[in-house]
């Protein structure tokens, strides 16, 4: 309730707090670390990466050391260098050319709600758990197919979507971290985006046929990754009440594990930034690799009962 109490209390971006930290007792041997972090200052990708180094030093301290362990960040202002340096570059310039090619016809938005609204700061949540059965076939078909988890995804989301709104051009959100290697990767701040891919769920190109199709336009999409969503609805003169990319879909699988010393800890994502309409995710544990597929909803639009429906049924599309 604390937490719940806290997350719906918007922080001023002026005046803060941006950052709350609290650490709650449940037992001698069992405690909740909550992390409530403004968007503007950081992405999931840097709420892992603060963990992992709080876990550095916890291990520090208790192997009697000074808790002293080398710096990892990226200072910010290389991140800042390096995103002035890619906006005055000529692949800038080439990320606008394909995403205005990709989306100047694009088609009306739909989603499974029929109708949108303001995207909302709270959210509804269901986790279906995969039977291991299921989880060794899904990463069989990925391994089969040579095929990332978020393009198979979007393709079992444009899929079930298509369906039920008799839609065959479809827009959805993939939502990156953004780091493709050097300083980025050890970089606390907020690089994460959305890129908008285009999928044409055919009732006569088969299920196979449609994930090749997701594989590929991810492939191509992640090439302009960098370019982000504000800039492509400026571009395309998108109105902010316009849905570009609502629904979403995408795959978290096999985060490294967090441990404190000899102490492991699971890591649990309470809010990501606001829920424009739904959110599939198929995600998986390091530690014991149970796999779940999770649907998030907009409570503007969504009742729970039809959240945990639709999680159902994405899991039957995905398996079978």
């Amino acid at each position: 309730k604390w937490m719940r109490d806290d997350m719906a209390t918007p922080p001023d971006p002026e005046r803060g707090p941006h950052i709350t930290q609290a650490l709650f007792r449940a037992a001698p041997d069992r405690y909740f670390w909550y992390q409530r972090v403004h968007r503007f200052l950081a992405d999931g990708y840097t709420c892992r990466l603060v963990a992992a180094r709080v876990g550095e030093v916890y291990k520090a301290l208790a192997d009697a050391r000074d808790g002293t362990v080398g710096d990892t960040f990226t200072p910010i202002r290389r991140l800042a260098e390096e995103e002035a340096q890619y906006r005055a570059s000529p692949s800038y310039e080439e990320d606008r050319r394909f995403w205005i090619r990709q989306l100047t016809d694009r088609p009306c938005p739909v989603n499974l709600a029929g109708r949108f609204a303001a995207a909302s700061r709270t959210r509804l949540r269901h986790a279906v758990e995969l039977t291991p059965r299921q989880g060794r076939a899904v990463r069989s078909l990925t391994d089969r197919l040579q095929m990332g988890p978020s393009a198979l995804m979007l393709a079992v989301t444009a899929l079930y979507t298509g369906r039920l709104t008799r839609t065959d051009d479809l827009v959805l959100g993939l939502p990156v971290s953004c780091r493709t290697g050097g300083t980025a990767d050890t970089a606390a701040g907020m690089l994460s985006n959305v890129l908008a891919v285009r999928l044409t769920p055919r009732p006569d190109q088969g299920v196979i046929g449609l994930i090749c199709q997701a594989s590929q336009a991810v492939e191509e999409a992640l090439l302009h990754q960098r370019y982000r969503l504000g800039d492509v609805r400026r571009d395309l003169r998108v109105h902010e009440r316009v849905p570009l990319a609502a629904t979403q879909a995408g795959a978290v699988l096999g985060d490294d594990p967090l441990r404190f010393g000899p102490y492991p800890a699971t890591m649990h994502s309470l809010c990501e930034g606001p829920v424009e309409d739904v959110s599939c995710t198929l995600r998986e544990r390091s530690a014991d690799r149970r796999m779940y597929l999770e649907v998030e909803a907009n409570p503007a639009l969504y009742e729970q009962a039809e959240v945990a429906t639709h999680a159902a049924r994405l899991v039957r599309v995905l398996v079978e």
